[in-house]
């Protein structure tokens, strides 16, 4: 019974200690050269504060960033 409670408590702690604020982490993207994608300050805004558009750089035949300069004061790209 002692052990029981014990474990109980446990997984209860690591479920509550276990959850992070939304937004924080990592994500995967699959993109393209048609890949806008928005970012907003919070869940319930309504307008993009930030918006990253790609495209098919051939100079360096891959996708980069439009803006780029722009973009990489706020984006901090060396981070991901």
């Amino acid at each position: 019974m002692k052990l029981k409670f014990i474990a109980i408590l446990f997984f209860l702690s690591i479920a509550v200690l276990a959850q992070t604020n939304l937004g924080i982490g990592l994500i995967s993207i699959h993109y393209n050269d048609k890949t806008i994608l928005h970012f907003y300050s919070s869940i319930k805004d309504k307008k993009a504060e930030k918006i990253v558009t790609f495209f098919n750089d051939k100079t360096i035949d891959s996708w980069n960033i439009k803006n780029f300069d722009e973009q990489k004061k706020w984006l901090k790209p060396e981070m991901l």
